[in-house]
């Protein structure tokens, strides 16, 4: 029979092999940060503070992403399927929609349809024109 602090020592190596494993390879599927529609909707002042550093600063599944014109806690998704990206949206939680009644909520959402003058060809000085019906070189 094994002596006890040889026993000891493989009791401690396995507790050891699950804490490194759990901190390694985590149980819970990783989280994306959201496409950042904002940057190119609002106009961003040269030095627009980050209000986080690293995903320890946020809490629940909020990431610290690049939204808006800095880095900040922001909701995630969970990896999208192809077609599709982690978009953020505005929800009222109060009376009115303002700062203090809402909240950002994250979610899959399909990529938008390119429009269809996107991969027509047209001749060197025409452009493509989309009139409802087929389209038109002009």
């Amino acid at each position: 029979m094994a002596s006890s602090p040889a026993v000891a020592m493989v009791a401690l190596l396995v507790i050891a092999s699950v804490n490194l494993a759990g901190a390694y390879w985590p149980t819970t599927p990783s989280r994306v940060c959201p496409f950042n529609d904002l940057e190119a909707k609002i106009s961003c002042l040269a030095n627009t503070p980050d209000q986080c550093t690293s995903d320890a600063q946020c809490s629940g599944t909020r990431r610290c992403c690049k939204y808006g014109c800095s880095r900040r806690c922001v909701p995630t998704c969970s990896p999208c399927s192809t077609g599709q990206r982690c978009m953020v949206k505005e929800t009222c939680v109060g009376p009115g929609c303002g700062p203090l009644s809402s909240q950002l909520v994250a979610a899959c959402e399909n990529l938008p349809a390119p429009h269809p003058c996107t991969f027509f060809t047209c001749p060197p000085g025409k452009s493509c024109a989309d009139r409802g019906g087929p389209l038109e070189c002009i």
